[in-house]
């Protein structure tokens, strides 16, 4: 799949995630998806991936993000997005096997990493991630920023 521009704004209210197959994947099964060269750009969300904004309860495996860029905004000194990551922004229950990313991640919170922004539960196997990591914030140093995991 050839990812174009996502974006996403929502006049102040946070919808779940953004990402280029879906914002938001529950108990479901995610196998063997590339995207290629992924915009992304949000704000107003709580988690930004470039596959998957968030998953919870799933498997993905096989899957791979090939350069691209995923971005966060912050309003002022109020970051927007919780989590931020190459391939997902967030993983609760979930399992990642054989997964990739050299997405560039820029972000302007805490919570951001190379392939998972943050990841509760679950378990990582065989994965790595070869994009930048940029997080900073104007208001207060990053913290819980990694080259694969933000926070874990």
């Amino acid at each position: 799949m050839t990812a174009g521009v996502y974006s996403s704004s929502l006049n102040g209210s946070r919808a779940r995630g953004t990402g280029a197959l879906a914002g938001y994947a529950w108990n479901s099964i995610v196998d063997n998806v590339t995207v290629r060269d992924p915009d992304i750009f949000t704000f107003f969300v709580e988690t930004a991936g470039g596959l998957l904004g968030f998953a919870d309860d799933s498997s993905i495996t096989n899957c791979s993000i090939e350069g691209g860029r995923i971005s966060t905004y912050a309003d002022g000194n109020r970051a927007l997005v919780s989590q931020t990551g190459g391939l997902l922004g967030s993983a609760k229950r979930t399992d990642i096997a054989n997964c990739a990313s050299s997405a560039e991640v820029l972000s302007q919170n805490g919570q951001t990493g190379g392939l998972v922004g943050a990841m509760f539960a679950g378990s990582m196997t065989e994965c790595c991630a070869t994009g930048n990591v940029t997080a900073a914030r104007t208001d207060e140093p990053a913290i819980r920023v990694g080259g694969l995991l933000g926070l874990a």
